[in-house]
């Protein structure tokens, strides 16, 4: 079984979702806080209670619908209808078309070419009052799409289990709309879908039994487990997928509890179990909640198919490294499906979902927005093109491209030497591939970039292009122009280093290195280092006097730090941009704030008015 569709009507912040259409393997849902994301799964996994939507089009006191909605399309086999009959002992009124009967077939032909259909797709409503539980119906006739009402005569067929449950008993078929196999059939879904949260944390100990199927709850683990622990070869196949999520996990045992002796309890071993050190394992109790949801998640994937596991936020439960691996393990299954929500790019990425929806709560309601694969592929190739990736920019409202790391860092605290503090929901993030920009290819990736980032909530609007000033004059500029619009700007001078060549300044941050905390470096070293070395062609800046505004705006500031870290501290020290360069700018600031005044000027006004 797996869940098609769902549409949600009337609860919390969905006044209505539209049908959101759901894959047979991995789904992924995405956005902010407040978004809608935990609402959404908690109907998937039908735990939730009735809440109705709120909003100020009601008045005060109006009257709202007490119940909360939500229409399922699942999918299940014509076998699997079957095994529910004689499992479960269902008197079951099978919608079927009565030409089928015309076609020459006996009622028991009927119930065989039903049987025998690898795909039925059934239309159930879960439907819950306030504040209680819900229960499912059929939404209209038929339950089924086997054929259409109104277009075919209706017909069906009463099929019971044989008291030894060894087949399929027909009671009658006739024509009529009788049909029960929607409440019943999804009844039948229901334990079959895994909820897990960070909230839900499975419990430790449980009493002694002999099932292997593990609750939809997952509160009987530690039953299951003991079971599977009888079988060394698969235990330790399970727990060698429960390391590569949590490699300090070494074993797991099971054992019967010290405080009740009608229950057995579950144990963490952080040491091989070679040892036999069992005094050292750990109660699953004292462990994170993490590691309760992981040996479940897994026991639901290894032991199991045909189940609908939804994941709420793995990355509120998981360390993000454990998250990525558990994401991994999950992809390569393929016999059961998922709904995943999260705000990890990461995870977006790695597992790479065949449906992706995107949730953002405005004007007092949930709004859902379906993201194609091929869309987010292309996002994702297209970041990569400017040497970005998806956790650069994801979860912004809008992004300020820059040069590289060294500007992600200095250019917030510029903004912030001045009073001016962006919004939260603008992120600054780093073009490291300039290079390509300036090829052949740069108006085709700068066009797409902006298409894409407009057209799409996953990406950020973009406020601001910043590039360094070596880039003026360009072959592509012009292209870049017309693709970037009025949101591209570029340094006044050669590079954001440029703005840095200041004697103090490099002598403070110098002094605090290594090579010079015993015996610091005088000011006057740097400025006749300059002076002397300044005007070498390979600097770029021969033709100005060093310090004056031509040279300071020429010069290839990173090649001339690089040589004079180098020189001064005969090759002990390297001159890093991510680190130096910040630090003499957080020096400038503190010290000497009117030498920056140009590049904050410059910073200020990339970023539009209202995000000031």
């Amino acid at each position: 079984m797996w869940i098609r569709s769902i549409r949600i009507n009337n609860y919390k912040s969905f006044e209505d979702s539209g049908r959101l259409e759901f894959e047979r393997h991995m789904n992924v849902v995405v956005g902010t806080n407040h978004s809608g994301k935990s609402a959404l799964l908690s109907t998937v996994g039908h735990r939730y209670v009735g809440t109705p939507h709120k909003s100020s089009k009601f008045r005060r006191d109006a009257a709202l619908n007490p119940m909360s909605v939500a229409d399922f399309q699942f999918s299940v086999s014509g076998p699997e209808v079957r095994d529910a009959i004689l499992s479960d002992n269902l008197n079951l009124y099978i919608p079927v078309p009565l030409a089928w009967a015309r076609d020459g077939l006996t009622p028991r032909k009927v119930l065989d070419r039903f049987f025998a259909l690898p795909e039925i797709v059934i239309s159930a409503r879960s439907q819950a009052s306030h504040d209680a539980a819900p229960s499912w119906t059929r939404v209209g006739y038929p339950s089924t799409n086997l054929f259409l009402h109104g277009q075919e005569d209706p017909g069906f067929i009463h099929v019971s289990a044989l008291h030894d449950r060894s087949d399929v008993h027909i009671v009658q078929m006739a024509a009529g709309e009788n049909d029960n196999v929607a409440e019943n059939m999804a009844s039948r879904l229901e334990p079959r879908i895994y909820f897990f949260d960070a909230q839900r944390v499975p419990q430790n100990n449980f009493d002694f039994g002999s099932s292997t199927k593990l609750n939809s709850n997952a509160a009987n683990l530690a039953e299951v487990l003991n079971i599977l622990q009888s079988s060394r070869t698969e235990f330790a196949e399970y727990v060698a997928q429960v390391s590569r999520v949590i490699p300090a996990i070494k074993w797991i045992s099971t054992t019967p509890s010290q405080r009740h002796s009608q229950h057995v309890e579950i144990k963490i071993w952080n040491i091989p179990d070679s040892t036999k050190r069992d005094d050292l394992a750990i109660p699953l109790a004292e462990c994170g909640t993490g590691v309760g949801q992981v040996l479940s998640i897994l026991y639901v994937v290894m032991r199991s198919s045909g189940n609908v596991i939804v994941i709420d936020e793995p990355n509120s439960f998981l360390h993000p490294r454990a998250a990525k691996a558990l994401i991994g393990i999950l992809k390569e299954d393929r016999s059961n499906q998922y709904v995943i929500s999260t705000h990890s790019p990461e995870i977006i990425v790695s597992s790479d979902p065949d449906r992706f929806f995107s949730l953002a709560f405005a004007d007092e309601r949930t709004s859902v927005t379906e993201v194609a694969r091929s869309d987010l592929a292309s996002i994702k190739q297209v970041l990569a093109e400017v040497g970005s990736q998806l956790s650069d920019v994801f979860g912004a409202d809008n992004v300020l491209w820059v040069e590289g790391p060294t500007e992600v860092q200095c250019f917030p605290m510029l903004l912030r030497s001045v009073g001016r503090e962006f919004d939260s929901g603008l992120t600054i993030a780093p073009l490291r591939n300039t290079g390509d920009l300036e090829s052949r290819h740069g108006a085709i990736v700068a066009d797409i970039y902006r298409n894409l980032s407009s057209a799409h909530s996953v990406l950020p609007t973009t406020v601001g292009v910043s590039f360094d000033g070596d880039k003026h004059n360009m072959k592509e500029k012009e292209n870049l122009e017309r693709a970037f619009g009025n949101v591209l700007h570029f340094l006044k001078r050669r590079c954001y280093e440029n703005y840095l060549i200041h004697p103090s300044a490099i002598r403070a941050i110098l002094n605090v290195t290594e090579s010079f905390k015993a015996a610091p470096i005088e000011e006057g070293r740097i400025t006749d280092w300059i002076g002397d070395n300044g005007r070498i062609p390979k600097y770029k800046a021969e033709g100005a006097e060093p310090f004056s505004p031509n040279w300071l705006k020429a010069v290839d500031a990173p090649r001339l730090l690089e040589d004079m870290f180098q020189d001064l501290s005969e090759a002990r020290e390297i001159y890093r941009k991510p680190l130096h360069s910040v630090a003499i700018t957080r020096w400038l600031i503190e010290n000497d704030p009117q030498f920056l005044s140009e590049v904050v000027e410059y910073v200020v006004g990339l970023i539009p008015t209202h995000n000031k």
